[in-house]
């Protein structure tokens, strides 16, 4: 899979339902330069290898959409409000949401976008290099 806009438009919207439209472009291309550079430094490499690419597809698509929650909040990525449980009962099955504390919610979202930007580091491991390459 080829490292460009194109690839990361499609699997977007293959993976996350989030059609980009041409005003993404920009942040896309700064997505994937962004993660280009951080596998770089972090494996001390100067090319990247093409069986490192699925991975770092990931990494892109986490870096657009994390900027674009920096950016917009949850709306910017079609996210509606999340509500975390904050009471069970268990005798008739009832269960209370908590809508008050935004902070959890965008704590959930904002973890799961770094998780996806940062890539499985064990993976990125195996490409570190101890001299420049």
């Amino acid at each position: 899979m080829k490292l460009n806009v194109s690839s990361v438009r499609s699997l977007l919207k293959a993976l996350f339902k989030y059609e980009a439209t041409h005003d993404d472009d920009d942040l896309i291309e700064y997505a994937i330069q962004e993660r280009i550079d951080y596998v770089k430094t972090y494996c001390n490499i100067s090319t990247i290898p093409e069986i490192m690419n699925t991975q770092i597809i990931r990494m892109i698509i986490g870096e657009f959409l994390y900027q674009k929650y920096t950016l917009g909040g949850a709306e910017a990525l079609g996210i509606e409000t999340i509500a975390l449980v904050s009471g069970i009962t268990e005798d008739d099955t009832s269960f209370d949401f908590d809508n008050t504390n935004e902070k959890s919610g965008d704590a959930l979202i904002l973890e799961s976008l770094n998780n996806l930007r940062y890539g499985n580091r064990v993976f990125l491991m195996r490409f570190r290099s101890v001299t420049p390459k």
